[in-house]
């Protein structure tokens, strides 16, 4: 009797050993990537790109008072708001967390630990999956090679999104119910309420992922297996449906006015050659080409996947065809056509609107383009590749079973996974940007403010980028810390009423009724560009760090005195007028070109180029194309066109203009313009250097004799001609040089 006894306790612990070990491998590449720090819930200085916003969205989330959409933000892209679900801060733990936020230090975040559990769950699941088909311990190999999968590797900056085990979950119920000699209903509608239940409070992309292969199972166990009958499998599929719906509203993902469309349907695209594409994670295989925004399809199989598959292919070439046709039989008598489907359905969304092989494009080829709501929806259709990958890995493990010997299908199983690991380069520790709450906000008083207004309403609203690249960081992380409103953010989905709310807000920020308990901030720059000229009196405004802040309240901040914001400019910069710069640079070449029309000119520039020769009063204020030379202060060249663009590629040597002022070009030049309804635009290049207008109105390429660029400038004349600019070295520069854009 002792003797049954413990063999069954050693079979038990055989049992549990193999998932033991594999969330163990999950943990084990977690800590060698990101280190012990991210597991510090008080540690926030090593997120970065999208997974600062996660954070700072939870940290709105966990200092607001309930509402009743519990998954609202309302503090963060005020007076709009947001939502964690928007915030793909995943929700799951975002909830409870609040709840317990009363007992959680000042700065805590739960996203570390995320990224520990779905490594250790990718390792497990892929491990369960892998054991429907194959022995104990090949399926710990197999379960190996889903945790350092690249697509698993790769979504590490995307942290809700790093929970490819739900896919992995969701597989393995499938062909776990499939394969199971008994059938038993409430567990069966338990694990998919679970596994869907779950992607629902994570990401909607998983969500969408996980349900069609629930749908596959339903189908399967309803019209093949019979083992579950209509009225049953409509029943689950109504639950199934209403759970992630739920939990949607839960989570502010919809009902809360944010934008179920997005762009990028064909632009965050897969390519067809993404499974042999390394995009740079391979020490041995090349880079391939591809066409912009690719990467979000990026679907490398790792050199070990593709080595054992060439391996067993070329192994078994003579009976590929038998061996496909077989398979086929065997998924028709099995019931997985269906699944199949899917994943043939899956690849022909993650592909978007156009194939693309390399860099060349079939366009207009997607069946789904007679489907605007899923082409909307989901900007990266690239991502939907994810559960047909997956099945690759799971159908080439059971291939290499059934066609080598278990011997010789571990031994393969073990060096492709070596090769998989060593190629990939996977225990390089990820080493995040620890400078990211290093602060734009230097001065000690933005605290103060932060507590003593209930609105901090940054101009242009909704903006990333105010006076620094990403400073919306700064302003995000101290407003949620005080619980006051804030104008700017980022988030995955928007606001169906941004654009509409941002003006109103900047008409707020200008003509704002006395006595708001609201403080505006503009940057320096920006202020000496656009707004200063609109802003009300009674409004106060003191220069704070690289910013303008301004208040219309009695309140004294204890800034110093108010500045003059009808003449003031940032130190290091100049305001001049259209004119006054063009007559600045009279001794060198001077090229004019207007974006959606010339504006609102002054009579300034009308008499300057009128006594020059120009034309330019025959144009009209809100459409037309214009282009113009001046060299050595006089007009050589001018084109109107009320209706059309107006284009000029002239070659080295052309000689443009008949005067004594007369240019011969020492290099080619190009000029561009467009102010016609459809398409307004302008730039202007040489061999070595181009300017593309970054507002309507004038832009002004200057060239020096031998056609060095010497500045560049746009003056936005639609709401006058006057431009900010820096000077550098006594020369007048645009401030925001084209690179920088």
């Amino acid at each position: 009797m002792s003797t049954v006894s413990t063999r069954a306790r050693f079979a038990h612990f055989t049992t549990y050993l193999p998932i033991v070990v594999a969330a163990l491998f999950g943990l084990g590449l977690a800590w060698s990537r990101f280190g012990p720090e991210v597991l510090d819930p008080t540690d926030i200085s090593w997120f970065k790109g999208d997974s600062v916003w996660h954070f700072l969205v939870w940290n709105f989330f966990r200092y607001e008072p309930w509402h009743l959409q519990p998954g609202r933000v309302a503090n963060m892209m005020a007076p709009l708001g947001t939502s964690i679900g928007s915030g793909d801060a995943v929700p799951l733990l975002a909830f409870p967390f609040k709840l317990l936020s009363p007992l959680l230090p000042a700065n805590f975040q739960y996203l570390g630990l995320w990224l520990f559990v779905s490594y250790a769950l990718q390792a497990v699941f892929g491990y369960l999956l892998a054991a429907v088909f194959l022995g104990r311990w090949q399926a710990l190999l197999a379960g190996l090679f889903f945790l350092v999968s690249p697509v698993m590797i790769f979504r590490a900056g995307h942290i809700a999104l790093a929970a490819h085990w739900l896919i992995l979950m969701a597989l393995w119920q499938y062909f776990a119910v499939s394969r199971a000699a008994t059938f038993h209903l409430r567990p069966y509608r338990l694990v998919w309420a679970v596994n869907v239940g779950l992607a629902g409070l994570v990401h909607p992309y998983l969500t969408a992922m996980v349900f069609p292969i629930a749908v596959a199972s339903l189908l399967r166990e309803t019209f093949h297996s019979k083992r579950l009958k209509p009225r049953q499998a409509l029943v689950i599929l109504c639950l199934l449906i209403a759970l992630p719906i739920f939990e949607w509203w839960l989570s502010g993902l919809i009902g809360s006015g944010q934008n179920p469309e997005s762009w990028g349907f064909n632009y965050f695209t897969m390519n067809l050659n993404a499974p042999f594409n390394p995009r740079g994670s391979s020490r041995i295989l090349p880079t391939l080409p591809t066409r912009d925004g690719q990467y979000e399809g990026f679907a490398f199989l790792g050199t070990g996947v593709l080595a054992l598959g060439v391996f067993a292919l070329t192994r078994n070439w003579r009976k590929l065809g038998s061996i496909f046709l077989g398979t086929m039989r065997a998924l028709y008598r099995q019931g997985h056509l269906v699944l199949l489907v899917f994943s043939l359905l899956f690849v022909g969304y993650a592909v978007g609107d156009g194939l693309t092989v390399g860099e060349f494009l079939i366009p207009n080829y997607s069946v789904f383009k007679n489907f605007p709501a899923l082409i909307s929806s989901f900007r990266a259709p690239g991502r939907f590749f994810w559960p047909t990958y997956y099945l690759i890995y799971l159908a080439l493990f059971v291939f290499l079973i059934r066609t080598f010997s278990p011997r010789q299908a571990t031994l393969l199983l073990l060096a492709g996974l070596s090769l998989q690991v060593a190629d990939l380069q996977i225990n390089k520790p990820f080493t995040p940007d620890r400078a990211i709450f290093r602060t734009h906000l230097k001065s000690e008083r933005w605290p103060e403010l932060m507590a003593t207004f209930s609105r901090i309403v940054v101009t242009p609203a909704f903006d990333r980028d105010t006076a620094a690249r990403g400073d919306f960081v700064d302003f995000s992380f101290l407003a949620s810390q005080y619980g006051t409103e804030l104008t700017t953010g980022a988030v995955a989905r928007t606001h169906l009423k941004q654009a509409q709310t941002r003006l109103s807000l900047q008409r707020q920020a200008l003509t704002g009724p006395r006595g708001t308990d609201a403080l505006y901030v503009f940057s320096s720059l920006t202020f000496a560009e656009k707004f200063y000229d609109d802003l009300e009196p009674g409004f106060r405004c003191y220069p704070l760090n690289a910013y303008l802040v301004c208040h219309n309240s009695d309140r004294e901040l204890g800034l110093g005195d108010p500045v003059d914001t009808a003449t003031f400019v940032p130190n290091g910069y100049e305001r001049v007028t259209l004119t006054e710069f063009v007559d600045r640079y009279r001794d060198e070449t001077v090229v004019l070109a207007t974006s959606g029309g010339p504006g609102k000119y002054s009579l300034d520039l009308k008499v300057y180029l009128s006594e020059r020769g120009s034309k330019i009063g025959t144009i009209g204020v809100l459409q037309g194309s214009y282009v113009a030379l001046l060299h050595r202060g006089e007009l050589i060249f001018e084109d109107i066109s009320d209706d059309a663009a107006v284009t000029h590629d002239w070659a080295e040597g052309t000689v443009v203009g008949s005067s004594e002022n007369a240019l011969t070009l020492p290099e080619d030049l190009y000029v561009y313009s467009s102010g016609t309804p459809t398409h307004r635009v302008a730039s202007a290049a040489t061999y070595d250097e181009s300017h593309n207008a970054s507002t309507w109105g004038f832009s002004v390429f200057v060239l020096d004799d031998a056609f060095n660029v010497v500045t560049a400038a746009d003056f936005n004349t639609f709401a006058g001609d006057t431009a900010v600019l820096k000077r550098r070295k006594n020369v007048l520069v645009a401030a925001r040089r084209t690179e920088d854009r």
